[in-house]
C-alpha cells in the first residue's frame, strides 16, 4: 500500500531537473538573463519521462519527453515538450555529467551551458541577436535538374546568387 501511495505522488509531482544556486553566472551577449543552476543528471540518465523545469526569468513548467537517443549510461539526448505548448521544443544533452541544451517556447528561447566545476548557467537569449533566416534550402532533386540542358534553370540560378555563402550561423548544443 505504502509503494503504491509513492508511486502515485511521484507521478503527481515531477522532479525539478534544475536547481538555482547563489550567485551570479557570467552572461553571453545574446542573453537577456542569466542564473547559474546546478542539475540532476540522474533524470536524464534514467530517461525520465518528465521533469519540472523553472525558466531562468519566470514561470515552472513540467516537461515530457518525445524521444530518448541513449549512447551510454551517461551520454544521452533527451527530446520533449513543454507541457500544454505543442509548439515548444525541449532538447538536453548529457555526456560526463555535463548537460547543454536548448528550450523553444512561447516566453522564448534559452539556453542551459556547462559551466567548470560541475555548475550550468542557465539563459535567456535575446532573437534580437540572431540574424533572420536566409531562406529554406532547395531539396537535392532540384540540382539535379540543373544539369538537363532541356530544364529552366533561372530559378536556380536566381536562389543561389540570392544567397553569398559568406556567412554561416550555428547554435551549438
Amino acid at each position: 500500500m505504502l509503494a503504491s501511495t509513492l508511486v502515485a505522488a511521484a507521478q503527481e509531482s515531477p522532479v525539478n531537473l534544475i536547481r538555482y544556486v547563489p550567485g551570479t553566472a557570467q552572461r553571453s551577449p545574446e542573453a537577456t538573463h542569466a542564473r547559474p543552476v546546478r542539475i540532476d543528471t540522474s533524470v536524464l540518465a534514467a530517461g525520465s519521462r518528465r521533469f519540472r523545469l523553472e525558466l531562468p526569468d519566470g514561470p515552472a513548467f513540467e516537461v515530457e519527453r518525445d524521444d530518448l537517443e541513449r549512447r551510454g549510461e551517461d551520454n544521452v539526448t533527451w527530446r520533449g515538450r513543454l507541457r500544454g505548448e505543442p509548439a515548444s521544443r525541449v532538447v538536453l544533452t548529457m555526456k560526463n555529467g555535463y548537460v547543454s541544451g536548448a528550450i523553444r517556447s512561447r516566453q522564448g528561447l534559452y539556453e542551459i551551458k556547462p559551466q567548470a566545476g560541475g555548475q550550468h548557467v542557465f539563459e535567456k537569449l535575446n532573437p534580437e541577436c540572431f540574424p533572420q533566416c536566409g531562406g529554406g534550402v532547395l531539396p537535392p532533386d532540384l540540382f539535379d535538374r540543373t544539369n538537363d540542358p532541356q530544364q529552366d534553370t533561372a530559378p536556380f540560378a536566381a536562389a543561389t546568387a540570392a544567397d553569398s555563402a559568406n556567412d554561416i550561423h550555428l547554435m551549438s548544443l
